[in-house]
């Protein structure tokens, strides 16, 4: 059988509750699947400083129509957390999280700084952004991410993008950049992989067409009230999706970082040069 490489990642992990703590269901749920594939792994890009708070979609919906018809102010921002979670704050899931790096189980990737942008897409953080402000909060977060691990992957929240976005993060190191959501194709550029979203764990089907390629990039997110959350049903589609993929392809879970190695030794199908 070919093989398939599959890499399965997650948004907004960090140390609040329903987003990463080791005692979340979510967590579990993802560590519980080593038990049918003992090899899985997961990239998640973790928030720095999540100050993002996930509000009701109908109280979402209404706000962003309030700012289409100009009405920015307090009232109509999106809710900011209370809290500090600066993540070296949080010792024992730092504990936690590097730990799992260290048994390969995990990969850090880079969600942004803090996740928040109060009058843009709900927390599309580098909407409107300045070059230097986008240089600032990319460096800033990376800084933070170091206590982990060293950080090569970036997607950013909310898939909020700015003119600078792109540049600064090439010019400041990352090799693998997460920015669109409807690419379904890896690509390079002789510097850079950019990721492509071929499967969401909401679906319980793989709509993905992999004739001519021998990878897979799924993507969720962490907090089980998002729509393709962590919850039991969604994991369920990860679990039926995996198990039909096995039954057609020599199956190998993979890091963002592994893609290197293994396009330069020619392992990768379907990559697109750009």
């Amino acid at each position: 059988m070919e093989e398939l490489y599959i890499n399965v990642s997650f948004d907004d992990f960090c140390p609040r509750s329903g987003f990463g703590l080791p005692g979340d269901p979510s967590v579990k749920l993802l560590l519980g699947l080593r038990e049918e594939f003992p090899e899985i792994k997961y990239t998640f890009f973790t928030v720095p400083k999540a100050e993002f708070e996930i509000e009701p979609r109908w109280k979402v919906v209404v706000k962003r129509r309030l700012h289409w018809l100009g009405l920015i102010n307090k009232l109509t921002s999106f809710k900011i957390s209370s809290e500090d979670w600066l993540i070296t704050k949080h010792q024992e899931w730092l504990k936690f999280v590097k730990d799992n790096v260290e048994k390969k189980i995990f990969e850090i990737g880079q969600h942004g700084y803090n996740h928040y942008a109060p009058f843009f897409t709900p927390s599309a953080e580098f909407s409107g952004l300045t070059e230097t402000e986008t240089e600032k909060t990319v460096r800033d977060g990376k800084n933070v991410l170091a206590v982990l691990s060293v950080v090569n992957s970036f997607r950013s929240p909310a898939w909020g993008l700015n003119n600078h976005l792109e540049k600064v993060l090439c010019n400041q190191g990352f090799k693998y950049l997460s920015l669109d959501a409807k690419l379904s194709t890896l690509k390079f550029d002789g510097k850079v992989f950019f990721i492509p979203q071929q499967y969401s764990i909401d679906s319980n089907v793989l709509k993905e067409d992999l004739v001519g390629k021998n990878y897979l990039f799924i993507k969720g997110h962490l907090p089980p009230q998002l729509e393709n959350g962590v919850t039991e049903e969604n994991v369920n589609n990860l679990c039926k999706v995996l198990r039909e993929l096995n039954k057609k392809f020599f199956v190998r879970f993979i890091f963002l970082d592994d893609i290197k190695s293994l396009y330069e030794a020619g392992k990768l199908r379907g990559v697109e040069i750009l």
